[in-house]
Order: C-alpha cells, then sequence, then structure tokens
C-alpha cells in the first residue's frame, strides 16, 4: 500500500450464520484529507473550494466499499 494514500477497510461479520465478508475500498489520497480538515483560508485564491467534490468522492468510494459486502452478504444468506 502507498503511504500517500488511504483506503477503508469494510468488514462484516455475522457469527450466528458463520458469515464473512471484507473489502478494501479503492485508494483515495491522503492530501484530500488535509483538505477536508482545512480552514476556509488554505483555499482563498482558489474558484472552487476542493472540499466540495472531494467529500463526495470519499462518499461514494465509501458507499461502493460497503455495497460490495453487503450485496456478497444478501447472496451468501440466500444460499447463493
Amino acid at each position: 500500500m502507498n503511504p500517500s494514500t488511504f483506503y477503508f477497510l469494510v468488514y462484516l461479520s455475522d457469527a450466528e450464520h458463520d458469515i464473512n465478508f471484507s473489502t478494501v475500498s479503492q485508494a483515495f489520497p491522503y492530501q484530500w484529507v488535509e483538505w477536508v480538515e482545512s480552514s476556509n483560508e488554505t483555499f482563498k485564491g482558489f474558484n472552487a473550494d476542493p472540499r466540495d467534490w472531494v467529500i463526495d468522492w470519499i462518499e461514494e468510494g465509501l458507499r461502493l466499499a460497503v455495497g460490495t459486502v453487503a450485496q456478497s452478504y444478501v447472496a451468501k444468506a440466500n444460499g447463493h
């Protein structure tokens, strides 16, 4: 793994049915974390605040990772 990126690890465990699934999200640039945590002054000279789209992209990446695990779980729980 690249130290300049971060990932989300999504793990689902259903002990009652002995079902476990996990996945790793796509990689995101670590600089995005710094941007999200920055003050408005950081982007004073920018035409647009990159936090607007960065947050959306991170949410979508996390949504896809969770959806992958959820879909696998439902298929396994239904016997497929």
